[in-house]
């Protein structure tokens, strides 16, 4: 009995000692391992820099310290909004070569990263990577906008031998604290800018068939947080969101603006072109049931639900540039030929404001038309249903021009190619001096008098509009104008002779054609519809 108790005793102490050396063994070895790996050239010009690594086998915890990743892209000439390319490494046989062409430096830097509840058997035995926690402290990434994600992929699919052989890389949790974003132009401008943003992802899994496909990885969720964010549009406008929280399929972003960064004087020394002048603000808009993801390739966007709530659009254009002759599409095929696929169930706008003004000639004052009150209820605003299934639907209620109720329903098929679509409107109780700020300059014309309601009925498509339009109206005068914009007696006489300033009981109907200018915009195309009625209904 003693002399098996000796041996347990010693058998106990060989093990031990034999665990503890494989631990002190191992922690190195992985340290090693680790190092040796970032230091790799993973891609052709790539250099990492970090400091130190720190491996506890007892606790299964590693930590890399400040980690630092330069890239040089060497003329690249294609695009990508957010994109993740890294630094060169130049070698001394290259470096001359380099530096003879045109290039531009992308960062990528990082405090720290701490990874907790490392399974060595899983590594070590079944080329599984399972971690329990990622944590990324203080991710900065500064990038140029020619960045190409997909190129990126492409080389790491090639120089996968690289890197160690695993079957699978399992992470429960992911925590990315403090990031920011920096993309920038040629001329060293600020593309993107992302402050303070912090994301959350669990069970993310990265397997030889995730890598194949469009996103590299795969995960259960996703929550982010805080970031400040500004994206410039285009030459001439730029977006601004003061904050967006991403959580339980709830997607929140809160104050959204887009602005022309220019004003309206200047912006038209800017443009060769009519452009509009945009001042667009979103207090709060609420994705419900937001839900997105990678489909062969192709990116896709559903929400049960979306609330904008208290918008203020105000939009000015300067009439006087000339108009693009490009052509301009219809919404319906705009949605149609989106470069992703949405599907939106219902989206409403709450309480909005909406104003469109535009300079006149002469003492003429601006032509500005408003809406205030604005609610609108949007179904099915989708690309994904097929031809006949589903109509696009809009119906609003407003208030125009300060006191007229305004109630209208606009609707299409998306899918349809022939863009075929219905708009009907109803006001009550209208001034007649209501259309004065737009009658006035385009067809040289002002009202007096009563309309008591107008009801309106616009059927149209790509090309052309049939226009319904019934007016119940009393005591009602009309004023012609020349161009001069002084009165001109002749024709208002003639016109208020000849034309009856009452209708009958059940109002007057008129239905008139009109051609779409393909040069114009819908809201445009609605217009002149109008106008046309109103021109066959007064003169």
């Amino acid at each position: 009995m003693k002399k098996f108790a000796k041996r347990f005793i010693f058998f106990s102490f060989l093990l031990i000692i034999i665990v503890s050396g494989v631990h002190l063994l191992i922690g190195p070895f992985l340290e090693h391992k680790i190092s040796e790996q970032l230091s790799n050239q993973l891609f052709s010009t790539h250099k990492i820099q970090h400091g130190k690594i720190y491996v506890d086998i007892h606790t299964r915890k590693i930590f890399i310290e400040s980690i630092h990743i330069d890239e040089v892209l060497v003329n690249q000439k294609s695009f990508a909004e957010l994109t993740q390319q890294i630094t060169p490494l130049k070698s001394k046989a290259n470096e001359d070569d380099l530096l003879n062409q045109d290039h531009q430096e992308n960062t990528v830097q990082v405090a720290g990263i701490y990874l907790e509840g490392i399974s060595l058997y899983q590594l070590l035995f079944r080329k599984k990577i399972v971690v329990d926690e990622l944590r990324v402290t203080d991710l900065f990434v500064k990038l140029n906008d020619k960045t190409n994600l997909f190129e990126l992929l492409d080389k790491q699919d090639q120089n996968q031998s690289a890197i160690i052989s695993i079957d699978k890389l399992f992470v429960r949790k992911i925590n990315v604290g403090c990031v920011n974003i920096e993309i920038q132009n040629e001329a060293n401008h600020k593309v993107l800018d992302v402050d303070d943003m912090s994301l959350f992802f669990s069970n993310v899994e990265v397997t030889p068939d995730s890598l194949s496909s469009g996103l590299p990885f795969t995960f259960e969720g996703l929550s982010l947080s805080g970031g400040e964010t500004s994206y410039r549009l285009s030459e001439f406008e730029k977006l601004n969101v003061r904050n967006i929280e991403l959580s339980n399929d709830v997607l929140k972003v809160n104050g959204l603006t887009i602005k022309t960064i220019f004003s309206r004087s200047l912006l038209s020394k800017h443009l060769k072109f009519g452009r509009d002048h945009i001042n667009l603000h979103f207090p709060e808009i609420v994705f419900h049931n937001f839900e997105y993801g990678i489909q062969d390739s192709t990116f896709e966007l559903y929400s049960s639900k979306i609330e904008i709530i208290e918008p203020q659009l105000h939009f000015y254009r300067d009439r006087f540039i000339k108009r693009n002759p490009a052509r301009k599409p219809l919404y319906s095929e705009l949605i149609r030929n989106l470069p992703f696929n949405i599907c939106v169930d219902s989206a409403q706008i709450k309480n909005g404001i909406i104003t469109y003004e535009e300079n006149s000639e002469g003492d003429v004052p601006h032509g500005k038309i408003n809406f205030k009150k604005f609610n609108a209820n949007i179904s099915n605003l989708s690309n994904t249903y097929e031809l006949g299934t589903k109509e696009t639907i809009i119906v609003v209620d407003a208030v125009f021009m300060n006191k007229t109720r305004l109630k209208g329903k606009w609707s299409f098929d998306v899918q349809d190619e022939k863009d075929n679509f219905l708009l009907t409107a109803q006001l009550n109780s209208v001034g007649a001096n209501i259309f004065d700020n737009f009658a006035r300059d385009h067809i040289n014309m002002s009202f007096e008098g009563n309309l008591f309601d107008i009801f309106i009925r616009i059927n149209g498509n790509d090309f052309r509009s049939k226009t319904d339009m019934k007016l119940s109206y009393k005591d009602f005068k009309v004023r012609h104008y020349k161009r001069n914009n002084k009165k001109n007696w002749i024709t208002t006489t003639l016109a208020n002779i000849y034309a009856s300033n009452s209708s009958d009981d059940d109002g007057e109907n008129v239905e008139v054609e009109t051609e779409r200018a393909m040069n114009r915009t819908f809201f445009n195309f609605i217009w002149i519809s109008i106008r046309d009625a109103l021109k066959e209904v007064f003169t």
